[in-house]
């Protein structure tokens, strides 16, 4: 019992090497290819200094991707440094408050208010087409609650492996043991600020349940059947929620959440639609 014991704190310390994020100097290293336009920029939001990393010709369409809990605005690198995409669009990537480099290990578990901290980002854009707001897990909930705040100034919303349903929302016990010392202090500042999110993600939802109607644009939601972490539930959730939108609903049964960095090219190939004014009213596809 003992050995578990020390093996169980030994396990702790490693995860508190662990940040999930990049400096501002290996980002820039990773991301300038070919010659494009390529920067990391900073601005402010309640005390936290929201880093972003914009890559492409401002002139071109707006993408703007959302990381989950735990990231950085790194989990995108591969829609960043991809030929196809770049020659495209213009595409942000953001460390949400608390991540990376925008007030590291500072939760900030309200939705609305992560919501707020990225709006700034809808105003960098320079192209006609509003922008397509990409969210991940965590960050799913997040573009949704910006379009309900701001939805003339949003064009699309992509939703993979969302977590929105409040009723599906797996917290486990061990979420609340961590809230307790030592384990907090075990814990990587990138884990404390996620389990914050995630023992306050069911509340927050719910505040969010009766503002659906305001998202009258193109909807994308993409599910892996196999996803563990955000039960298939959650995606016809938002489907039955999204009564004012264009939901296009792609549901695959050879993949779970981690669907970014294992099967890129489903969210690629939605992503490749954007701008469109000729989007099915409602649709619902299951993919083999």
């Amino acid at each position: 019992m003992q050995f578990i014991w020390w093996g169980f704190l030994f396990i702790f310390a490693l995860l508190r090497l662990s940040d999930f994020r990049i400096s501002d100097k290996d980002l820039l290293k990773k991301l300038e290819i070919n010659n494009d336009p390529v920067s990391v920029n900073y601005y402010k939001y309640q005390g936290y200094n929201i880093r972003y990393a914009d890559v492409g010709s401002i002139e071109k369409p707006l993408v703007i991707f959302v990381h989950g809990a735990p990231g950085s605005l790194d989990a995108f690198l591969g829609f960043l440094n991809d030929t196809t995409l770049r020659k495209k669009y213009r595409m942000i990537s953001v460390d949400r408050p608390g991540y990376g480099y925008s007030g590291f290990g500072k939760p900030l578990t309200s939705i609305r208010s992560q919501a707020e901290a990225l709006l700034p980002l809808l105003k960098l854009n320079n192209n006609p087409a509003k922008p397509l707001l990409v969210g991940h897990s965590y960050g799913g909930p997040i573009v949704v609650e910006m379009a309900m705040l701001d939805p003339a100034d949003i064009g699309a919303l992509q939703l993979v492996g969302a977590a929105v349903d409040p009723s599906h929302e797996r917290i486990f016990w061990v979420n609340h043991l961590l809230e307790w010392p030592p384990f907090r202090w075990l814990m990587p500042a990138s884990m404390k600020v996620a389990n914050a999110e995630k023992t306050t993600h069911i509340a927050e939802l719910k505040k969010m349940t009766g503002n659906w109607g305001k998202i009258d644009m193109p909807v994308t939601i993409i599910q892996g059947v196999n996803d563990d972490l955000v039960p298939l539930k959650n995606a016809y959730y938002a489907e039955d929620k999204l009564k004012n939108a264009r939901v296009i609903m792609k549901i695959y049964n050879n993949t779970g959440h981690l669907i970014p960095w294992l099967d890129p090219d489903y969210m690629k190939k939605e992503i490749m639609k954007f701008p469109s004014h000729s989007l099915p009213l409602a649709s619902r596809q299951s993919v083999n």
